[in-house]
C-alpha cells in the first residue's frame, strides 16, 4: 500500500520511469556493443570490456560536476539534456558501417558517457523529496526498476536484433551488423522518449513531499477523533 502511495507523486513516478528508460539504453548498448566489438572488430572479451573504459571515465568525471550543472539548469533540464546526448550518441554509433573501427565509435562512446554522467543526480533528487518513513521503500523501488528495465532492454533489443538479422539472405556478419544497427536506432528512440518525461515530471521536485503523503489516514484519524468525542 505504501508503494502505491508513492506513485501519487509526479516527481517519483516520472523519475522512476526516466531512470528505467536510462537503464533500458545502458544495458542494451553495453551488451550488444560488446558483441559488435567481438563479432565485427575481432576484439577479445577482455578487449571489448576495456573498450568501454573511456566512456565510464567520462561518465565519472561528469558525475562529479553534475551537482553544479543541476544547480544551474535544474534537475529536469539536466536529466533531459543527458538523455538527449545519450540518444544522439546511440544513433551515431548505429551509423558506423561494416568498415568502421573502434576510433569511429569512440567519440560517440565519450558523448554517451557525457550524457550518462548528467543522470547521476536523478535518484538523489527524487529520493530526497520523499517522506523519511518511505525513503527506504522508494529507494528499493528505484533499484528494482533499474534491473527490470535493464532486463527489458536486453530482451527487447535482442529480439529486434534477431528478427532483423534473420530477415533476408545475407552473409552472417552483414546480417548481424544490420540487426545491431537497427536495434541501436530503436534504443535511441526510447532514450529520446525520456526527454519529455524528465521535463514534465522533474520540473518541480519540491512538491514531492506533499504529493506523496496520503490523505486517507488523516481523514480516518479525524473521523475517529470525531467519534470519540
Amino acid at each position: 500500500m505504501a508503494a502505491m502511495v508513492l506513485f501519487r507523486s509526479r516527481v517519483f513516478s516520472g523519475g522512476l520511469l526516466t531512470s528505467g528508460i536510462w537503464s533500458f539504453g545502458v544495458f542494451g548498448i553495453y551488451f550488444f556493443s560488446a558483441l559488435w566489438l567481438q563479432n565485427v572488430l575481432g576484439f577479445s572479451p577482455t578487449e571489448a570490456g576495456a573498450a568501454f573504459v573511456p566512456m565510464a571515465l567520462v561518465m565519472a568525471v561528469v558525475a562529479m560536476s553534475s551537482q553544479r550543472i543541476t544547480s544551474w539548469l535544474g534537475i529536469g533540464r539536466t536529466v533531459a539534456l543527458g538523455m538527449a546526448l545519450m540518444g544522439v550518441a546511440i544513433y551515431l554509433i548505429s551509423r558506423v558501417g561494416a568498415d568502421g573501427g573502434y576510433t569511429d565509435v569512440l567519440p560517440w562512446f565519450l558523448l554517451y558517457g557525457l550524457g550518462g554522467g548528467m543522470l547521476v543526480p536523478l535518484t538523489a533528487a527524487v529520493l530526497n523529496g520523499m517522506p523519511k518513513d518511505r525513503a527506504g521503500v522508494a529507494s528499493g523501488m528505484f533499484n528494482v526498476s533499474r534491473e527490470v528495465f535493464g532486463l527489458l532492454g536486453v530482451t527487447v533489443l535482442g529480439a529486434v536484433l534477431s528478427v532483423r538479422q534473420a530477415a533476408g539472405d545475407r552473409a552472417p556478419l552483414l546480417a548481424f551488423l544490420d540487426g545491431y544497427r537497427f536495434a541501436l536506432v530503436v534504443a535511441a528512440v526510447v532514450m529520446l522518449v525520456g526527454i519529455p518525461v524528465a521535463l514534465h515530471s522533474l520540473r518541480k521536485p519540491a512538491p514531492c513531499d506533499e504529493a506523496a503523503e496520503p490523505a486517507e489516514p488523516q481523514a480516518t484519524a479525524s473521523a475517529t477523533a470525531g467519534s470519540a468525542n
